[in-house]
């Protein structure tokens, strides 16, 4: 069984979000129709986290999450956390999904709408669902929130109101100390970890998607420095003790992806920049690309591999992930490397079936196992 290091470190980690279970999604039809109360609603959600919790903590986890269990998306922050953001589903030809081979998977995408001053809601759900992850484990509890940058990102200047924000300067500076506030609560909450779930800054290394960018105005080197500069500000201004990490993501959805590229066009802005303690990063399938960026991280920087991909159902080999670690350990050393999903279980749908899903977290804990013991 991995257990934490002195430095609180550990070697094995799940990413966030787990499968959601038929009566789960059940009981949220029936409340969004609603055929039940949010009691009810809410009596199921408790005993679905509770049985992530025990899975993760028997199969041996020593960080572990809610699976996010509570939550339709990994963006509902950006509704039930901060004022002035509505949510429009929508099919982006540009930077939409894109299945195995590459071709257009049709899968919509949220696109923020700023309508409103931004402002941090005081009773926002991320610090309660917390209370109730501290409560039922005996190990690390970590929080997961959605990163800023996904509130520009699909639907950038045109989708901001100018009525609101003539500039975008007073966007960015009412969305920082929005986050800054959500850090706070949760710290109140008893939370000493947090890991931000970005999908915006690694996508800015896909030509299709940089040229996106330039099509509708925008110059994707800069955006890609003022989102790091954005994050970067709610990061440093972290309650003192907590352990932020940043998990970025090229998308993953229905086992479909939205952006390749490796680190390399991005290491020195967010590697070199960010005072992140924990990069959690993807190395899944080729589209990744290698590790050799990794040599850009500063001596205190600590990284999680996601190795195991959630974009398919059978369980990679614990030699072919060892291999893989042992590659990584050429450009950073052994102790400050760890392993995990490339993302989380739930994409707006189960792909895996649960025996899938907790044979890929097992195999996290057994090559752990192996190399640090």
């Amino acid at each position: 069984m991995t257990a934490l290091s002195n430095t609180g470190f550990a070697h094995a980690e799940t990413i966030g979000s787990l499968l959601h279970s038929g009566e789960l999604i059940g009981a949220r039809r029936d409340y969004e129709e609603k055929k039940i109360a949010r009691e009810a609603l809410c009596a199921v959600e408790d005993r679905e986290v509770r049985n992530a919790v025990q899975l993760q903590e028997r199969l041996g986890f020593k960080i572990v999450t809610d699976g996010e269990l509570r939550r339709n998306t990994y963006i509902d922050f950006v509704l039930s956390g901060i004022t002035g953001v509505s949510i429009e589903w929508k099919n982006l030809a540009l930077a939409g999904y894109r299945d195995s081979s590459g071709a257009p998977a049709g899968t919509p995408r949220p696109v923020p709408t700023v309508f409103d001053r931004i402002r941090h809601k005081p009773n926002s759900s991320c610090a309660r669902e917390f209370k109730f992850l501290k409560h039922v484990t005996t190990v690390t509890p970590k929080a997961t929130i959605v990163g800023p940058a996904i509130v520009h990102f699909f639907g950038g200047r045109e989708a901001i109101s100018r009525d609101v924000y003539p500039t975008l300067d007073e966007f960015w500076s009412d969305l920082i100390t929005a986050f800054q506030a959500e850090l706070r609560s949760l710290h109140e909450a008893g939370c000493t970890y947090v890991q931000f779930d970005d999908t915006s800054l690694i996508k800015l290394v896909d030509p299709a998607i940089r040229q996106w960018m330039v099509t509708r105005g925008d110059a994707p080197d800069y955006l890609l420095q003022t989102y790091v500069d954005v994050l970067q500000a709610i990061i440093a201004d972290a309650p003192k003790g907590m352990t932020i990490g940043l998990h970025l993501c090229r998308g993953n959805n229905r086992g479909t992806w939205q952006a390749e590229g490796g680190y390399d066009g991005v290491a020195e802005q967010i590697f070199r920049k960010m005072t992140v303690d924990i990069f959690l990063l993807e190395f899944d399938s080729p589209r990744a690309g290698n590790f050799e960026p990794l040599r850009a991280l500063p001596d205190d920087r600590k990284v999680i591999l996601g190795l195991l991909s959630t974009k398919r159902r059978d369980t990679e080999s614990e030699d072919e992930i060892i291999e893989r670690i042992r590659e990584a350990e050429r450009f950073l050393p052994i102790e400050r490397l760890g392993v995990s999903p490339q993302c989380g279980f739930w994409g707006g749908i189960n792909l895996c079936t649960p025996e899938e899903a907790e044979a890929k977290l097992r195999r996290v804990i057994e090559v752990a196992d192996r190399i640090w013991g």
